[in-house]
């Protein structure tokens, strides 16, 4: 006997592939299931006569028997089986997210978005650094010529061990460095600059000629020339 305020129903079967009831073939809420091995999907139509798929099982999909634990995700072996599995990365469309470690920021590498401390050619705006920041620093001997790196770090902490002619980077507006230039233990080097640096007055300052003493530089790239100027002489 039928529930109050419910209407029995007919449920249809087929074993024909691929086959979907048309909405002639049933009446609201009446079901039909397609058993063909491809198929195994459940239809029904609704109040407004529009049969909609329920169910669709086209290649047979083996779905866990036991509900995994909090944070996995459904995966399948390529084969029809399914499983829970606890994430190694995650693919949205071209991008894959991968675990993360804890303090370190996610960033977009060519499709692949992935944790990192270090960052590559990162444009930021409006960042407020709180407890200090450490620039990358180089040490070096110069012998008796040097290029300026600034991929080796923005502080250049480098000792005269000869007469030393300078090459320094293009002059990308807005670039800029430090540099602390001491003499070795023989003292009285001297430096040849890029015809790029400029100095105020166009003079280019004295260094210090003491054994082991040294002076600090700053150079700040316009867009053509290096600009600089003495932050400190004498030191150590």
């Amino acid at each position: 006997m039928a529930q109050t305020g419910y209407t029995p129903i007919q449920l249809y079967r087929t074993t024909t592939a691929a086959a979907v009831p048309l909405t002639a073939n049933l009446a609201p809420g009446e079901l039909a299931i397609n058993i063909a091995n491809t198929d195994m999907a459940l239809f029904a139509e609704n109040a407004s006569g529009t049969v909609i798929s329920l169910m669709n099982n086209p290649v047979g999909l083996k779905y866990p028997t036991a509900d995994g634990t909090n944070g996995q995700v459904v995966t399948t072996n390529g084969s029809g089986t399914l499983s829970f599995s606890t994430a190694g990365g995650l693919t949205i469309g071209t991008t894959t997210v991968t675990g993360g470690t804890s303090g370190y920021a996610l960033y977009n590498n060519a499709g692949v978005v992935g944790n990192t401390n270090t960052f590559t050619s990162f444009t930021l705006s409006a960042v407020t650094i709180n407890d200090g920041y450490t620039e990358e620093t180089v040490t070096a001997n110069t012998s008796t010529a040097y290029t300026i790196s600034l991929a080796n770090g923005t502080l250049q902490i480098l000792t005269l061990t000869g007469n030393c002619t300078f090459t320094f980077p293009t002059a990308t507006a807005g670039q800029s460095f430090m540099m602390f230039l001491k003499q070795d233990a023989t003292g009285s080097r001297t430096v040849t600059w890029p015809a790029a640096v400029k100095w105020p007055s166009s003079t280019a300052p004295t260094i210090t000629a003491t054994a082991s003493k040294g002076d600090k530089f700053v150079f700040t790239a316009d867009g053509t020339n290096w600009l600089g100027s003495v932050a400190g002489q004498n030191y150590l």
